[in-house]
């Protein structure tokens, strides 16, 4: 027999809550006994597996322990910055006691120890996200970052002297609240117990005297790729090699564009105001890069995104890189300036086939969006099919890869919706589907904020002159306007529900809709 972990609600007979205990520290946080008297609780009530309570404990406590030494990391931090702003205060002896050798040890001490304490917590998390082991490193944070704050509070009560030990400042408040992170979620002398367990595993036993280590069994070398000197650095955090012969690599064309739900019209001239609109990634794109990373999740593979603008642009690659996608690339040079939608797709078609010769591995899918915001037309992603001779699914909602290698898509039309098997190789514009772009993780923001996005100009994408820009763009705008609304209905009134039904069918066969 082991534990199991049931719910109980609050308000079960039985179950009754002990007095309000008074506690040195943390006394915003409510503490008190829960108390089971004869509580009886019904088998639905299990949470997982019988018997496997102990193991959901220790689980939940693996991840609770994190956020506990961050807890520390703050308490440590605040200290260092009280105690800093103080001494910096403090004169004696004619300067501030900040400047004496004594009190630089300590507060250089203090900031080390909050500096130190927090990479292990974001290691952590990082590790967490990634779908590493962390057990150790979880023991670790905690450990870490709650004696550092326990150890700043009793530094900065130090430097503070007298006025440390006082209510009228926080540093006696952050030396109570700190004890009790080092005692709960596991004391700090079991985190070590655990952290010695799991060292030892990690290093394996100690050997017998004069006995040689054995070696590791199959051990595998891994040649470093070749780095390419115009290639963007795409590895996000602990990329695992997928030999899988289904891993797809696709690329998504995105734009950045005004946000419509703060564009406001010019009641006069009847056209956008986009003055002080902040840009955001086109929303059909969002739906594009989402499809791909779906597909990527379950097959293996690589994204890449494009997209041609000023260098500003880059933000939009970046918001696409923090979703999951591996590799980002901007076409920027004055001479694609003004481009249309002939013109773009001819940039983005040529930028598309020199990636393909660098790389040597041509892309399964193109995906755009059905269309940017700020413009109706839906026409670059067929244009680029056209350009690069490749089929075409319009107004996709999903797209599965079937075990064939066969690519499922399933399209609206006016009927409902129809479904389309296409080969890989293919460009795909995507429709609004019913997922939004996922939220970003803590690991591949932290990617997104530190990869290189490649730079393509007019040197790699060789494009003609009549074909880009200005020159390449037969369209002209002269004017956009919302059109006047106007009501041209009628109101089917003081008829009962089949003289209103033979009402209607007559109007719309009169009108030739029937």
């Amino acid at each position: 027999m082991g534990l199991s972990a049931f719910i109980v609600e609050r308000d079960r007979p039985g179950v009754s809550i002990g007095k309000e205990e008074d506690k040195m520290g943390m006394r915003l946080s409510c503490t008190s006994e829960v108390i089971f008297d004869n509580v009886r609780i019904p088998k639905d009530h299990l949470l997982g597996r019988k018997n496997r309570g102990f193991k959901y404990i220790l689980d939940t406590l693996d991840h609770s322990r994190p956020g506990v030494g961050a807890f520390g990391v703050g308490i440590a931090q605040r200290a260092v910055e009280e105690a800093t702003r103080y001494a910096k205060q403090r004169v004696q002896f004619g300067q501030p006691v900040a400047n004496f050798q004594m009190v630089e040890e300590m507060l250089a001490n203090m900031e080390i120890r909050a500096q130190s304490a927090r990479q292990m917590y974001l290691h952590t998390a990082e590790r967490i996200d990634a779908g590493l082991s962390f057990t150790m490193e979880a023991a670790i944070a905690k450990t870490a970052g709650t004696d550092a704050g326990m150890q700043n509070a009793i530094d900065g009560v130090q430097v503070m002297g007298g006025y440390g030990y006082m209510r009228e400042y926080p540093m006696e408040k952050l030396m109570r609240d700190a004890k009790i992170l080092q005692i709960y979620e596991g004391t700090n002398q079991i985190q070590r117990t655990v952290i010695a367990g799991q060292v030892k595993k990690k290093y394996g036993a100690k050997t017998a005297k004069g006995s040689t280590p054995s070696a590791p069994a199959s051990p595998v070398k891994k040649e470093a790729a070749p780095v390419k000197a115009a290639a963007a650095s795409v590895s996000a955090p602990e990329e695992k090699d997928n030999e899988d012969k289904n891993a797809l690599n696709m690329l998504v064309c995105i734009k950045q564009v005004p946000d419509t739900t703060q564009i406001k019209i010019d009641p006069v001239k009847h056209t956008l105001i986009r003055e002080g609109v902040p840009a955001i990634v086109s929303t059909f794109d969002t739906y594009a890069l989402e499809t791909a990373l779906r597909l990527k999740d379950k097959t293996g593979g690589k994204v890449t995104v494009i997209t041609m603008g000023i260098p500003k642009a880059e933000d939009a690659l970046r918001e696409c890189l923090a979703a999951g996608a591996d590799e980002a690339w901007l076409i920027t040079d004055r001479v694609f300036g003004g481009s249309d939608t002939l013109a773009t797709s001819k940039i983005l078609s040529t930028a598309i086939t020199y990636l393909e010769e660098q790389s040597g591995k041509p892309f399964d899918i193109i995906f755009c969006g059905k269309q940017a915001i700020d413009g109706d037309t839906g026409q670059v992603g067929p244009e680029i099919s056209q350009h690069l001779n490749r089929a075409l699914v319009s107004y996709a909602v999903e797209v599965t890869l079937q075990d064939d290698g066969t690519l499922k898509c399933k399209r609206e039309s006016d009927e409902g919706y129809d479904y389309f098997a296409v080969s890989t190789g293919c460009v795909i514009t995507i429709n609004k589907t019913s997922y939004d772009l996922r939220y970003p993780s803590f690991t591949t923001k932290r990617f997104a904020r530190t990869a290189e996005i490649g730079q393509l100009t007019s040197e790699q994408v060789v494009v003609a002159p009549e074909e880009r820009g200005l020159n390449g763009s037969p369209t002209r705008v002269l004017k956009t306007y919302t059109p006047r609304h106007e009501k041209n209905g009628m109101k089917i009134e003081n008829l009962d529900g089949k003289a209103a039904a033979e009402k209607l069918t007559g109007l719309l066969s009169d009108a030739g809709l029937l």
